[in-house]
């Protein structure tokens, strides 16, 4: 809710920051080992679910990106 009232506003605290980093940085790890083991097109054309898990990688990325800039 708070997202939703407030906009895409980072938090003024550097531990939320900080925190959030680490969650985007082992997601984005645990994405990148996972296509370095089978390839990226393989990766995706085993299954739709690793789709949507490319897009939810891809989203949080970019929205903590965007909101770093904001």
């Amino acid at each position: 809710m708070t997202t939703i009232v407030d906009g895409f506003k980072i938090a003024d605290s550097p531990t939320f920051i900080v925190v959030e980093l680490i969650l985007n940085l082992t997601i984005t790890i645990d994405f990148g080992a996972r296509v370095r083991m089978t390839g990226f097109v393989t990766y995706m054309s085993k299954s739709h679910w690793n789709k949507l898990d490319f897009l939810i990688v891809f989203g949080c990325d970019l929205l903590f990106l965007i909101s770093i800039s904001a």
